[in-house]
């Protein structure tokens, strides 16, 4: 019956957003994570956009610091391509 925040959440849906995908998605958990994204962009004739996340030394030591290590990046990507 809150048809003015039904409106608000409406227009939210509309945008557009990425999957992010951090050193918290892992072997298993990378691939059914990818492959649930893409058949949800299917089913919604979407382009899934992801933002790989795990980049190694992200931001320098900053306060989002983190990422894979450089050796563990290559095939973590590569399963992401």
């Amino acid at each position: 019956g809150d048809t003015a925040s039904a409106l608000i959440a409406a227009r939210i849906a509309e945008v557009p957003t990425a999957v992010w995908l951090g050193e918290w998605f892992q072997g298993d958990w990378l691939v059914t994570e990818l492959r649930n994204d893409v058949a949800d962009a299917r089913s919604q004739q979407a382009t899934p956009v992801f933002v790989a996340y795990a980049i190694p030394n992200r931001d320098c030591g900053g306060y989002s610091k983190g990422g894979l290590a450089p050796d563990q990046y290559l095939p973590w990507i590569s399963t992401i391509a």
